[in-house]
């Protein structure tokens, strides 16, 4: 099986070396056409590849993405969307419950979760304040969010600054100035470049006082190859875990 790149690290910063990914939650961004739903699935096999053990529950409302792994019961699509939500409050209640539950790497990814909120309904402020209660505390039990959305200003989760517990973001392609001023440290006059093709952002890490990085995607050769290995890694992710690693290569 041919390799997709020689690393499972999917960025590069422009003028050399990979920026770090780890981190507690991600916000991705970016435009139809800026080539997030790749970065998400290279992060996914990342993550994974960083901890075999990792655990990953698909949220998808636009039912797009993920229909190739729909027939499993930790991916959640459409109306069904939420749940994964749900799901994810739920393991951060019993990981507070019983001390002695193993702790492994769980990843709630959740596709455009601004209108996930709307579609929400009367329900959207419980769903809120599901998803907050996840950026404030699942840092002591290793349950993290990857979010993706077009935006997300500071009104998506409600009242409060749970916005800014995202330690990573990621904004691909053109990006509005009211977004990224709200979510980047931008200094005095700065401005992001408005015509950058597919493929290619800025990146800023908040833990660690790092600045502001151009970056751009790497080339993926064999994008049915990537989704295949994503298929197998959220196979694994269901219950049980066997020693036989997703592939001895890299993507």
């Amino acid at each position: 099986m041919k390799n997709i790149s020689n690393s499972s690290n999917p960025l590069l910063k422009v003028g050399g070396g990979s920026p770090d990914l780890t981190s507690i939650h991600t916000l991705v961004l970016g435009s139809s056409g800026s080539g997030k739903s790749i970065l998400v699935f290279m992060l996914i096999y990342h993550l994974w590849k960083s901890n075999t053990s990792s655990r990953f529950v698909i949220s998808e409302m636009k039912q797009e993405d993920y229909v190739f792994a729909e027939h499993l019961p930790n991916i959640f699509l459409g109306l069904n969307a939420l749940s994964a939500i749900d799901l994810a409050f739920q393991e951060l209640e019993q990981r507070k419950a019983d001390k002695t539950r193993e702790r492994v790497p769980f990843y709630l990814v959740v596709e455009e979760l601004t209108a996930l909120f709307e579609m929400a309904g009367k329900d959207k402020k419980a769903y809120q304040e599901k998803i907050r209660v996840i950026l404030y505390t699942g840092r002591s039990l290793n349950i993290k969010i990857l979010a993706i959305s077009q935006d997300l200003l500071a009104t998506a989760l409600g009242e409060g600054s749970a916005r800014n517990q995202f330690s990573l973001i990621i904004a691909l392609g053109a990006m509005r100035s009211s977004v990224t001023k709200g979510l980047f440290e931008l200094e005095e006059e700065q401005e992001f470049q408005t015509n950058l093709p597919k493929g290619q952002g800025y990146l800023q890490r908040f833990d660690d006082g790092s600045s502001i990085v151009k970056i751009k995607v790497k080339k993926v050769r064999n994008i049915e190859l990537l989704k295949q290995q994503v298929l197998t890694i959220l196979e694994r992710s269901i219950a049980t875990y066997t020693e036989e690693a997703v592939d001895s290569g890299s993507l």
